[in-house]
């Protein structure tokens, strides 16, 4: 619900979490973590998983455009999954990016 909400959606509704791990010469270097609302999950799960862009994806493919978005950039302890996942020590420094992206007709 804390998602849908940050989504402007109803709560309860549905959403898809995806999880990518990102690499960098042969070393992960970002765990990517996106909610997307139930209305452009459909256009999301069509993509192969080794999409590079999600974003410019569903703008080519199912007309979906980003018009502006919210950014928030803060520094954050590696958490057990994400050192984990970043072959890191647990509580390490990590920068984390928190994005929300809307529509042009303002849909998040």
């Amino acid at each position: 619900d804390e998602e849908a909400g940050r989504l402007d959606a109803e709560p309860g509704s549905e959403v898809l979490y995806v999880l990518r791990l990102r690499w960098l010469d042969g070393e992960p270097v970002m765990v990517e973590r996106t909610v997307y609302a139930g209305w452009v999950a459909p256009a999301v799960l069509e993509l192969p998983e080794d999409c590079v862009s999600i974003m410019d994806s569903i703008a080519e493919r199912a007309d979906i455009v980003a018009h502006y978005g919210e950014h928030l950039i803060d520094a954050v302890a590696a958490g057990s999954e994400d050192a984990r996942l970043l072959r890191v020590r647990r509580a390490s420094p990590l920068l984390r990016q928190r994005h929300l992206t809307y529509t042009a007709a303002g849909r998040a």
